[in-house]
């Protein structure tokens, strides 16, 4: 169906319409807030997600379920970002792209797919975008969350297109499903999808007017499947991975069936979800509620589903069988929907409980309200294009309209992201964020050093929706941090104790000596206290701001970014270390504040039995002399770290200070260590931001000649991108460029060198760990440990693997790996290999139509 021109401009207004909308309500701000709308930096967010272990944002790590970095839209907003495009713009597209895609997508899908008239395709789609679920949804503005809402419509029109073509069916769902894979590896909407999937393959021969026919609906459903598990195993396989081994430890049953029943909403649920106002609460004075709750809209609200019962009573009394059967069945899955939205609020309270408590992986669909409503939604628009199909009325049309006209409201009079009060009525939450220059000043401290260390985040609040002061009157921002969450360093944060048990540090500040071993053995380098938070929730500690202050600035390097307080500890436990002390402990880790509270080595570790039951811990003992291994390291990625070893002998035990996995291995380089004979530090330059860290030439000299680096480097020029802050924003200064990449000082024994080769992401996938699971132990009460025998290593490779020093000492090279990241690896190659052979089909076919064509 082709498009004119007035129909093409029609489009075009409206989008320009929400995009005028959206500009205005942001008042030049940036708009951040809530679950999932706190970017700064996209090519950040792209790299946590490229792992199939988390570090940056996950206290002292974890694994990555999703891998939803990769995909197509954190590339497009990281190559914006890239090419130096203003933030508030970037950001502006952002929320554009938001609020527009699920109208235009859905047009797509009935006007262009679909065939169905303009005016219908038009009307249906604003009420697609428009609804109160969908403005109220979409104004968190959390692309991962309200994708499903535009790549619903399109994967319909896929099936909807391609419905009786099975190669074609099979080659388009697995691209579109591969390149919208960063909604789909939400692991509740792909829950979703699987169910709209279902729905959407069976209810589809009605809407075509055809036949139903058992074995077609079976064959698509089974092309689909294959075609999705196919084209998404490169991320796909890692998740399975976590379902089955991990989700245990993160995500319970009693977890979820509690947050389900917290979440329920209040009374009246029924009428909410029939209205489409599920994620519209009554308690606050915001313009939603007043305006979504008004007598008027209660009115207006109900006229999609009263058009679809009075079309589901008109079918029922014509003799028109196929039609009529798919209207029942249509409104039935609905009805369905409606049941799995309501979640645990009655009626049937006790079944939805049931299957939480029941049904392998429905823990997943805890929150309810908003994940059915994404379906359902999409459901209900079905069910009026059916209404309008099979009516010669024109007083539906009206209707519709009306509803449509008075759900634009929020966005004519520019309330798409109203402000709230909270405490008292001189408080607001808004989601119009002021990036401030201490915000910046604080990002490019951190950001350009390049050490390997965790960042401490105070106050701590009790939830990981923080509130802070970010207006002079008295306006806040609630959401996740966008100033912790746009800096290169792993941080903790109180929110983030309940996984990786770190109440500890929270209580225990004002003990000088107890809180100096709790941060060595987290890798703490650097604290960012923020005087601007608010304790809406709660802070974890006793100790106020000024008190914390106190503390952290009576012996540690303090730096002032207004409203930011930035402190350096100068002694820390580097990432990677060989303790000089151990203590193996019968008792309960959580008395881990009892074994610091005494003064000890600063390289010591503890290893507490009921962490490591069937291993032997009592040789540890015996360990403690080994006390002259260097370490030179290089952390890759999150999930692989390159070690040199140098002065290894006998047994020692190696500590990483990351959350325990049994995915972590160690393997041995079949290449020994490079050696520097000669070498030329005229390159050799402080870099930008790196003055406190980073070894001097003089160092580095030293280090030469001690033998303690592998390598400076390939030659390669690299360059440090320096920014300014100017007029509220950021700037491009200078560049910095550079031969010879960063090495650390010596911290405890333990030099960071990033001029170590990455090496080849295969290089550890047909080799064997060189210790097994008897030898990872727990230690510290959280981080993995490992027992190198020297002996044992060298005498199994020799010299391919060793080099022998001349005090009868060895160096030898290890990478330490995150195992799951190969199964990224390996599905790549099954969805490549799936792409590489669905293309040479399809250009076979071409040929052969081509042939027969001429012939």
């Amino acid at each position: 169906m082709k498009i004119n021109s007035l129909r093409l401009l029609t489009i075009f207004l409206t989008c320009l319409l929400f995009l005028i909308s959206i500009l205005l309500s942001s008042k030049n701000y940036l708009l951040l807030g809530s679950e999932g709308n706190y970017f700064t930096d996209f090519k950040l967010i792209r790299a946590v997600g490229s792992s199939a272990w988390v570090s940056i944002n996950a206290g002292t790590g974890a694994p990555n379920p999703t891998l939803n970095g990769l995909t197509a839209i954190f590339d497009f907003f990281s190559l914006l970002q890239t090419l130096d495009v203003p933030l508030k713009l970037i950001n502006a597209t952002l929320a554009f792209l938001v609020y527009s895609l699920p109208f235009l997508c859905m047009m797509w899908m009935l006007y262009k797919i679909m065939k169905v008239d303009f005016f219908t395709s038009y009307i249906l789609s604003l009420f697609y975008a428009l609804n109160p679920f969908s403005t109220y949804h979409l104004q968190g503005l959390m692309f991962w969350n309200t994708a499903p809402l535009f790549v619903l419509p399109i994967i319909f029109g896929c099936l909807y297109k391609f419905y009786f073509e099975k190669f074609k069916l099979f080659f388009a769902f697995g691209l579109l499903t591969a390149l919208f894979a960063f909604s789909l590896s939400n692991i509740p909407y792909l829950g979703i999808f699987h169910i709209f999937l279902f729905i959407s393959i069976i209810i589809i021969p009605y809407i075509h007017n055809v036949k139903w026919d058992l074995k077609i609906v079976l064959r698509n459903l089974f092309i689909t499947e294959l075609s999705f598990v196919l084209f998404n195993a490169w991320w796909f396989i890692n998740l399975l991975r976590f379902q089955m081994q991990d989700l245990k430890n993160y995500y319970t049953t009693e977890f979820a069936v509690s947050w389900a029943i917290s979440a329920a909403g209040n009374s009246g649920i029924m009428g909410r979800i029939f209205s489409l106002k599920t994620l519209v609460t009554t308690e606050r004075n915001t313009f939603f509620s007043d305006f979504y709750n008004s007598f008027p809209m209660n009115m207006i609200l109900f006229i999609p589903f009263c058009l679809i019962i009075w079309n589901l009573f008109k079918e029922t009394g014509e003799k028109e069988n196929r039609r009529t059967m798919g209207t029942i069945l249509l409104v039935g899955f609905i009805l369905a929907v409606i049941f799995l939205n309501k979640g645990v609020n009655e009626p049937f309270t006790g079944i939805y409980l049931w299957m939480l408590n029941h049904i392998p992986f429905f823990i997943i669909f805890k929150s309810p309200l908003e994940k059915f409503s994404v379906l359902l939604i999409f459901l209900l628009t079905i069910g009026l294009l059916q209404v309008f199909k099979n009516t010669k009325h024109t007083w539906p049309y009206y209707l519709l309209i009306v509803y449509v006209m008075a759900n634009s409201i929020p966005h004519i009079t520019l309330n798409l992201f109203p402000e709230y009060k909270f405490e008292a009525d001189s408080k607001y939450i808004t989601k119009l964020y002021r990036d401030k220059k201490g915000y910046f000043q604080t990002r490019d401290l951190l950001n350009n050093n390049k050490l390997d260390y965790r960042v401490l985040s105070l106050p701590g609040s009790n939830n990981y929706q923080v509130t802070v002061l970010n207006h002079d009157d008295n306006r806040y921002y609630r959401g996740l941090d966008p100033l912790m969450y746009s800096i290169n360093k792993p941080f903790i944060a109180a929110y983030t104790s309940p996984t990786s048990n770190l109440d500890h540090i929270f209580t225990n500040f004002s003990n000088p000596l107890l809180e100096e071993n709790l941060l060595n053995i987290y890798n703490i380098k650097h604290i960012v206290i923020d005087n601007d938070m608010h304790p809406a929730f709660g802070f974890r500690e006793e100790e106020n701001v000024k008190k914390l202050i106190k503390i952290f600035s009576a012996k540690n390097e303090e730096y002032r970014f207004n409203p930011i307080y930035l402190f350096g500890r100068t002694e820390f436990l580097p990432h990677f270390y060989v303790p000089k002390k151990i203590t193996v402990s019968s008792e309960d880790p959580k008395n881990i504040v009892k074994w610091a509270s005494v003064k000890k080595e600063i390289r010591s570790a503890i290893y507490y039995k009921a962490q490591n039951k069937g291993k032997n811990l009592e040789t540890l003992r015996v360990k403690q002399d080994s006390n002259n291994q260097v370490l030179e390291f290089k952390k890759i990625n999150p999930a692989k770290y390159r070690i040199v070893i140098h002065n290894a002998s006998g047994e020692f035990p190696l500590i990483f200070s990351e959350s325990f996995h049994p995915g972590w291995k160690i393997y041995v380089n079949p290449r020994p260590p490079q050696v520097i004979k000669d070498y030329n530090l005229t390159n050799y330059q402080i870099l930008y931001g790196n003055n406190k860290e980073q070894a001097n030439r003089e160092e580095v000299q030293k280090f030469l000649k001690q033998g303690f680096l592998s390598t400076l480097g390939d030659g390669t020029e690299k360059k440090i991108i320096k920014k300014k802050w100017v007029e509220g924003r950021e700037e491009y200064d200078f560049v910095q460029n550079y031969i010879i990449d960063f090495i650390s000082k010596n911290f405890q024994d333990t030099i960071q060198n990033d001029n170590l080769l990455p090496g080849p992401d295969y290089e550890t996938w047909f080799e064997k760990p060189i210790v097994d699971n008897e030898n990872h132990i727990m230690t510290n009460g959280y981080a993995n440990s490992w027992v190198l025998n020297t002996d044992k290593i060298c005498n199994e490779h020799g010299q391919a693997v060793c080099i022998k020093n001349t005090n009868g000492t060895y160096d030898f090279e290890i990478v330490v790996e995150f195992w799951p990241q190969r199964l990224f690896y390996g599905g790549l190659l099954i969805s490549g290999a799936t792409l590489a052979i669905s293309l040479v089909y399809l250009a076979g076919n071409l040929v052969k139509r081509r042939k027969g064509k001429q012939n």
